[in-house]
């Protein structure tokens, strides 16, 4: 397809975007929950690594308003914090799903920011899936248009092309038009990084992190109108050419909305690189035929694609480098007869028996076998040999897990990340997501009150209410409330504005004013905003005023009603008060006219 018979990438994709709804993704919809719970169960496992605990410190410090579930926490940040964790966190263990045309780990990089902005802004779980889906169609279709050159070269291809997802779904979910979307592809192409070779690290986490955070960061500007070159992606200096890549606009572009890359996606039923899966499975069977014999090992001969020795036949000083290791595998599969979690940690990293295992295997070359693919072949001491080839290992398209095999998963990651979530309630609630009415309140129902909140400081306010409520519920309610009654607009850039300083007062008081007070059942939301009005207007204070007429208006006064308030703060406490208390009414009444007009 040639690049001048389409507007441009970006545009073409923010056309599809755009136009996409859920009547058009709801057959995909099956499969983008399997991802979304393998990223819970992935992100799960990793809740408490040290290397999450230092991003949370970090970001700790500048996080704005808290409005975004940190996974395996009950702490919240804002939600481009919560994006950067929850994609590190998801991406950390080499756990997470993974598209096989481009060997993209889709979900870390889309999942985290939607979920994260659904949450702060309120959305339903159709609106979630409908943008993940697509987030997910336009990273690996940009994938697709650069590989297999583009990870060959060093780019961490889960964090070049994880942005653009981000971005795209981003801005679905914020309504943009597809001008607006547009934008935020070309604007996710400035930010696109991530590296190869700090695939032992934890920098290749960070890559995966910054896709999520600035995706959403891409359409957040797009929204306020920040604009992209057109070609910010196939232009003569755009995105591919700059990393080293003439773009196959065909492959990119072929089926866009008959077919779906979600439909591809694959997962991992080790923590361990994708291409090493085979290695184990291998091992794993080979184990099962040696029986007895396994301390008879005296050499192990692994067979393979040029990916799969430039990935993994590397030595061995920690356990990520064992994620990204055939010796180690192959160790794990043929003397502990596992590859779970527990076998790529540092405990059984350094272990004599398996760092001698190690010692004995070697990486060859075979040019015939596909990527992906292994032949595993030993010999024991008393000369026989036994060799194994697994071309689709467990997980893959040809041999795909199981719905169990996600939820065993999620437990187990639930465990072995020391996270104090309910995995039952996780799994339940991922696959109705659908159903869900409000991302807030399904995230809430999955993280437990924070440790400061269950204890003394947990301020239990049985009467005011007549049965027991933490501080967590009571401001769970009063959020909600008091967005009903001011505006959800208002509340959402109320909160995105407290600041350090700002944020205990702005919690204190949806708390107890909003949460305690305006729920107890002896009096209506009208006869509370007629307190409120001649309260405001005695105390002259003009900016709350006019919040409590828009929402008394709410609450079902007439403008007239309000008039009559109004004159009796003017009766009782002065007409300079009156005065200003209908100046403050009247700017109300306006913009609540402009508004829906």
């Amino acid at each position: 397809m040639p690049q001048d018979s389409i507007p441009s990438v970006s545009r073409t994709l923010a056309d599809f975007v755009a136009a996409s709804s859920w009547a058009e993704v709801e057959a995909q919809s099956f499969e983008a929950r399997r991802s979304i719970l393998n990223f819970f169960a992935t992100a799960l496992g990793s809740a408490r690594d040290p290397v999450v605990a230092a991003a949370m410190r970090t970001l700790s410090q500048f996080s704005g308003a808290a409005t975004a579930t940190v996974i395996g926490h009950s702490e919240r940040m804002d939600a481009m914090c919560a994006s950067f964790l929850n994609a590190i966190s998801a991406n950390l263990l080499d756990f997470d799903d993974t598209h096989p045309d481009t060997i993209i780990h889709p979900a870390a990089p889309v999942a985290a920011p939607v979920l994260a902005l659904a949450e702060a802004r309120g959305m339903t779980g159709r609106e979630v899936l409908t943008a993940f889906i697509l987030g997910v169609d336009v990273e690996c279709r940009i994938g697709n248009a650069v590989s297999p050159r583009h990870y060959a070269r060093g780019w961490h291809i889960t964090s070049t092309c994880g942005i653009f997802g981000a971005a795209a779904a981003c801005a679905k979910l914020l309504g943009l038009p597809a001008e607006g979307i547009a934008n935020a592809i070309g604007l996710a192409a400035s930010q696109s990084a991530g590296n190869v070779e700090n695939l032992p690290s934890a920098a290749k986490n960070v890559s995966v992190g910054n896709a999520a955070r600035n995706g959403l960061f891409a359409a957040l500007l797009a929204q306020q109108g920040y604009e992209a070159a057109p070609r910010a992606i196939e232009g003569p200096l755009g995105w591919a050419r700059t990393m080293g890549d003439e773009p196959d606009i065909a492959r990119l572009l072929d089926g866009l909305g008959k077919t779906w890359e979600i439909a591809k996606n694959t997962y991992k039923p080790y923590p361990a690189g994708i291409v090493f899966h085979s290695v184990i499975d291998a091992s794993l069977v080979l184990r099962e035929r040696i029986g007895r014999q396994v301390d008879q090992i005296e050499s192990v001969t692994v067979q393979g694609s040029a990916l799969l020795l430039a990935r993994g036949d590397r030595p061995v000083n920690n356990e990520r480098d064992a994620r990204v290791s055939i010796h180690h595998c192959v160790a794990c599969g043929l003397l502990l007869g596992a590859a779970g979690v527990k076998e790529f940690g540092q405990t059984t990293v350094v272990r004599p028996d398996i760092a001698q295992l190690r010692q004995k295997v070697r990486a060859e070359l075979d040019r015939e076998m596909p990527d992906g693919a292994a032949r595993v072949t030993l010999r024991l001491s008393s000369g026989e040999v036994f060799t194994e080839t697994v071309i689709s290992p467990r997980g893959s398209q040809a041999a795909p897990l199981a719905d169990g095999d996600f939820e065993a998963k999620l437990r187990e990651g639930v465990r072995t990340g020391r996270s104090d979530w309910d995995a039952d309630r996780v799994i339940e609630a991922v696959w109705r997501l659908d159903a869900v009415d409000d991302i807030a309140g399904f995230m809430q129902s999955l993280r437990p009150p924070s440790a400061s909140r269950r204890t003394a400081s947990t301020r239990i306010s049985q009467d005011l209410k007549g049965t027991i409520m933490s501080k967590t519920e009571l401001f769970e309610k009063g959020l909600k409330v008091r967005k009903e009654v001011l505006g959800e607009d208002y509340v959402n850039k109320s909160i995105a504005g407290a600041d350090e300083f700002t944020r205990t007062m702005a919690e204190w008081s949806t708390e107890f004013c909003w949460g305690a007070l305006w729920t107890r059942p002896g009096v209506d939301r009208r006869t509370r905003s007629i307190v409120n009005l001649a309260m405001l207007g005695a105390l002259n204070r003009p900016h709350e005023l006019k919040l409590h007429v828009k929402g008394a208006l709410k609450n079902g006064l007439t403008k007239e009603e309000i008039k009559e308030i109004l004159l009796q703060v003017a009766v009782y406490c002065g007409v300079p008060a009156g005065i200003d208390a209908f100046r403050n009414a009247r700017e109300a009444f306006n913009e609540v006219d402009a508004a829906g007009s």
